[in-house]
């Protein structure tokens, strides 16, 4: 996978993207500057972590 696709698949897995919200000057996109501290998930990360617990449960 060339790394641009490789990013664009990534951009289309984060969890609540296109996620709206409304503050005083509007409804306006929620924006990320840092998406290692905002803690953004990923949607093929977390379906690993669920397979990977219903598979090995404790």
């Amino acid at each position: 996978m060339k790394e641009n696709n490789f990013w664009n698949f990534v951009r289309k897995n984060i969890i609540g993207r296109n996620v709206k919200i409304i503050t005083p000057f509007g409804e306006r996109f929620v924006t990320y500057a840092d998406y290692t501290a905002s803690g953004r998930n990923v949607t093929f990360i977390e379906e690993l972590y669920t397979r990977a617990v219903w598979k090995y449960p404790y």
